[in-house]
């Protein structure tokens, strides 16, 4: 699965994670990505599950069941001002202010897993998180995910 050019947003203005996940669903279900109820779905999963690391750079990995998808693709968000995410395994009130949003778009429930796996060890070098942040470079920003 490769991240395309299309799908790198830099200084995305969003005011919240909501208007985050409509931006990405619409953008998704625009392009034949995913099904039109996809954006629910990302809203209902964050709900039940944050995805929110508290990392030096703030990461969200916002995902949803593979029913809602069409066909394979990663995002990436770089905010213009960091928005709120739940923190994944923390408390209801636990935040972490996000800087950095990874979204795997996936029709395979095991090899998405896989590929969050992956991901997350990624995540956890600073570097990784550091280079995706300050890249102005979409070239750079896919070669590191050619790794995932």
């Amino acid at each position: 699965m490769e991240l395309s050019k299309e799908y790198i947003f830099r200084n995305l203005n969003c005011e919240n994670k909501e208007e985050y996940f409509k931006f990405l669903s619409d953008k998704l279900y625009k392009d034949g990505y995913v099904k039109k109820d996809y954006g629910e779905g990302l809203n209902q999963r964050e709900l039940e599950y944050p995805t929110g690391l508290p990392l030096p750079i703030g990461v969200a990995i916002p995902h949803t069941d593979s029913s809602y998808v069409i066909n394979n693709t990663f995002t990436i968000a770089i905010f213009k001002n960091p928005i709120v995410f739940n923190e994944m395994a923390g408390d209801e009130g636990d935040t972490v202010d996000v800087k950095v949003a990874i979204n795997i778009v996936m029709t395979d429930g095991q090899k998405h897993l896989e590929v969050l796996q992956n991901l997350i060890e990624k995540i956890q070098d600073n570097k990784f998180v550091e280079s995706i942040a300050n890249s102005d470079s979409d070239e750079e920003i896919i070669n590191l995910f050619k790794e995932i």
